[in-house]
């Protein structure tokens, strides 16, 4: 958070990558990717988890530069928090009545 405090990094955004990372990029992905910023939640995250494919990632930040708006950018924040809070109920559940 202390990035996005410092402005180097949105809240909502595309995966962060280094320049390296940029520049070993497909010349299409890297042109979507550079037309977006990079933020903590991503369209991958929410849409698919942890650990997406290369073809999800691609999809999702493709996704993202076309749609990125404020309230684009709030739907899917409200998004992973709604998962979030689906994760923490779920694994309480779980663990409940056992000692």
């Amino acid at each position: 958070l202390i990035n996005v405090v410092k402005g180097d990094l949105c809240l909502v955004g595309v995966v962060p990558r280094t320049p390296e990372e940029i520049q070993a990029l497909p010349r299409d992905w890297k042109s979507i990717y550079l037309k977006t910023h990079a933020g903590i939640v991503s369209e991958a995250l929410v849409k698919f988890g942890n650990t997406p494919s290369k073809d999800e990632l691609y999809a999702a930040e493709t996704i993202y530069s076309v749609s990125a708006t404020m309230f684009y950018d709030a739907k899917l924040l409200a998004g992973y928090f709604r998962g979030q809070l689906k994760l923490f109920f779920t694994r309480g559940k779980k663990n409940w009545g056992r000692s």
